[in-house]
C-alpha cells in the first residue's frame, strides 16, 4: 500500500507541476500580447508626434519665406 500512495503522490505532484507550468505560459502568453498592443499604441502614438512635428516645421519654414 506505502508504494501505491507513493506513486499516487507522485503522480499528483507532476499533475500539479504541468498544471502549473501550463497556468504560467498561458499568463505570460497574456503578457506578451498585453506588450505587443502596448508596442503598437506607441509606435502609433510617436508617429502623430513625428507627423505633427514635421508638419510644424514645415508652417515655421514657411513662415520664414515670407
Amino acid at each position: 500500500m506505502g508504494a501505491f500512495m507513493s506513486c499516487a503522490h507522485s503522480w499528483h505532484a507532476q499533475a500539479r507541476a504541468k498544471a502549473v507550468k501550463a497556468s504560467s505560459f498561458q499568463a505570460l502568453e497574456k503578457e506578451v500580447a498585453s506588450l505587443k498592443d502596448e508596442k503598437e499604441r506607441l509606435a502609433t502614438h510617436w508617429g502623430r508626434q513625428e507627423d505633427a512635428y514635421k508638419t510644424s516645421l514645415r508652417v515655421a519654414q514657411k513662415a520664414k519665406e515670407c
